[in-house]
């Protein structure tokens, strides 16, 4: 068991998994894989986190302010917008002798937000006599993750590559997203003599809220969708110290009147 207390770094907690991780670094560069949101996770929270390992799963709990932290401390005024609870279950599974594992998680936010499907009448100067501006006493998040492993080096089992995916739904509102879906394969190089290299292939798909969608319309006229798109890398290690990375996307935008996207890109890494 352990307790934890004080700021959080979510994004280098999603870059700690084994075969995803890197953080937009040393694997996927873009965020639907690096760190997906799920709209009620900032990038950094402030609270704390109880950790219990059973003889199944790993029990993780996690209290947090609803507010992102990034630039305070996040003791100011904690909890006064209400609170986030997040409880995670993580399996350990092993397919023929190979690690891996699946969790389920699921999120809950006392704070209160207003009802998206007002938005319209919080920015339009008129409005009608009988529009009300609600508010949201709620929000949730479910999802399901797993990553396995398909190879594992006898000699180090932090190195191999495998399967990942990921999974949500939310309640679309005050959510701004409705649900979500990654997978691929990705790990260190499969290529002879070049396990210090990482690469991976990924495609994913996210729902935005139908509500936040019709109040986009109303006020910008633009039509939302799905945001889908697909990632191809690979980070070579040319020495110990120094790595070159090629990435290629190709995304079409939620919005509909964006056209779609090949993104190619290159990046240098030094170690000292």
């Amino acid at each position: 068991m352990s307790l934890t207390l004080g700021k959080f770094n979510m994004v280098d907690a999603a870059s700690a998994t084994p075969i995803v991780g890197g953080g937009g670094i040393n694997t996927f560069w873009n965020l639907n894989f690096a760190a997906p949101p799920s709209g009620l996770v900032p990038a950094y929270i402030t609270g704390f986190s109880l950790s219990v390992k059973t003889p199944l799963p790993n029990l993780t709990l996690m209290v947090y302010d609803p507010k992102d932290s990034q630039n305070v401390s996040g003791l100011d005024d904690w909890g006064q917008d209400g609170i986030n609870l997040r409880l995670s279950a993580q399996f350990p599974v092993q397919i023929a002798g190979r690690n891996g594992y699946q969790t389920l998680v699921g999120v809950y936010s006392t704070k209160d937000s207003v009802e998206l499907a007002d938005l319209p009448w919080l920015v339009l100067p008129t409005r009608p006599q009988n529009a009300v501006v609600d508010v949201k006493d709620n929000s949730w998040y479910l999802g399901w993750n797993f990553q396995q492993y398909l190879w594992q080096n006898p000699a180090d089992p932090s190195r191999g590559w495998g399967l990942f995916g990921q999974a949500f739904i939310a309640d679309g509102n005050p959510n701004q997203y409705r649900w979500f879906v990654n997978g691929g394969v990705a790990g260190t190089s499969p290529i002879p003599g070049r396990n210090l290299d990482r690469f991976g292939v990924g495609f994913f798909n996210t729902s935005f809220s139908q509500d936040l969608a019709d109040s986009l319309n109303t006020l910008l006229d633009i039509d939302i969708d799905d945001e889908r798109g697909i990632e191809v890398f690979y980070n070579a290690a040319l020495t110990p110290w120094f790595r070159l990375a090629l990435d290629l996307q190709y995304i079409q935008p939620g919005v509909q009147d964006f056209d779609k996207a090949f993104v190619a890109g290159m990046s240098a890494q030094v170690k000292f």
